[in-house]
């Protein structure tokens, strides 16, 4: 307990979660009765959605052949290190055949390959994106299934209700059937479905009142745009990102003014606190740990994992082109 909650008689009860880990099962519980009352039948949210392609978390086994050969991500993999010469040069690095890429280290497949599958699945659609000879719609259906829905719910059962609701209203109207190993409801679909509420979270923030004005440029909505694009900028750049940067900590370089949109960022749930236990609660929003909301994910097509975190400062500035303007936004100290 913190001095302020000694001192005023109160304990702050956490209301948000860090992790995807930590609201899985109560999303999951809560998805099958909202699918039972809409749709009348035990159907699962695995069955309607399927799962995400890059969201969910595998269990690896000696039985586990996920990421065995011929499997989904092994394609992936020899697709991008065919097209990619850093993602090759990883590989080779970890002891890995960029043609084959497969172990029957199972510490490895864990602690190497199901780190990087997202990042692969990513950057391999993005190259593909850009090639107008070879398009893909791979891109999309990332942002889709299961796990993608929980953790762009960020566990709040009103956001999931509404956007399980929204893409059942979907699946009611055009009367989906399941067929074979297929969702009910394509991924297509559902992409559509989510970044256009992706995109009302971004118009919401836009529109949330700023009390800083014009002695702070970078407002609350600039913000949250500059950091998605450095997000998204940094998994498809020059270099493999085998470690990647997906949440900040606020360090003392980020003035006063700054700190205040985090403040408001946080409040209307733009930014999430970074936790090391669901029952770490920061006492200041300096040295705090934070993230983009996994609801802004398909709209600036960042990850739905929490990598490492880095100083919002110094990302600042490499999102903001090392510009004249950045002490405006970073003081060096407080006046």
């Amino acid at each position: 307990m913190s001095k302020e909650e000694q001192q005023h008689d109160y304990a702050t009860i956490r209301m948000w979660h860090s992790h995807f880990s930590d609201f899985r099962l109560f999303c999951k519980d809560f998805s099958a009765r909202i699918i039972k009352s809409r749709l009348g039948s035990e159907e699962s949210a695995r069955g309607v959605f399927g799962p995400s392609l890059f969201a969910r978390e595998e269990r690896i086994g000696e039985d586990n052949d996920v990421y065995g050969r011929r499997s989904e991500i092994w394609e992936s993999m020899v697709r991008l290190a065919r097209r990619d010469p850093s993602f090759t040069r990883y590989l080779t690095n970890e002891g890995l055949n960029p043609n084959d890429p497969v172990s029957d280290d199972v510490r490895k497949r864990d602690e190497c390959l199901r780190k990087i599958k997202p990042i692969v699945l990513l950057r391999e659609a993005h190259y593909k994106g850009v090639d107008r000879e070879h398009r893909s719609r791979k891109s999309s259906v990332l942002y889709a299934g299961e796990e993608t829905i929980y953790a762009m719910s960020e566990g709040n059962p009103r956001l999931l209700a509404g956007l399980l609701n929204e893409l059942l209203d979907t699946a009611v109207t055009r009367r989906y059937r399941r067929g074979g190993s297929e969702p009910m409801m394509p991924r297509e679909v559902q992409f559509k479905i989510l970044h256009a509420a992706s995109s009302r979270m971004q118009s919401f923030i836009k529109a949330y009142p700023t009390q800083s004005g014009e002695r702070l440029k970078l407002h609350l909505a600039h913000l949250i745009d500059k950091l998605g694009n450095f997000l998204h900028n940094q998994l498809v750049g020059a270099e493999f990102p085998a470690d990647p940067l997906g949440s900040f900590v606020v360090d003392s370089s980020v003035n006063a003014s700054l700190r205040e949109e985090i403040g408001r960022g946080l409040l209307i749930g733009a930014f999430t606190f970074v936790g090391n236990s669901p029952s770490d609660v920061p006492s200041d929003i300096i040295g705090s740990r934070i993230r983009l909301t996994y609801m802004l994910a398909p709209k600036y097509r960042f990850l739905l994992r929490n990598y490492r975190g880095g100083r919002l400062s110094t990302a600042l500035k490499i999102a903001l082109g090392y510009s004249p303007q950045i002490e405006m936004y970073a003081a060096k100290s407080e006046t």
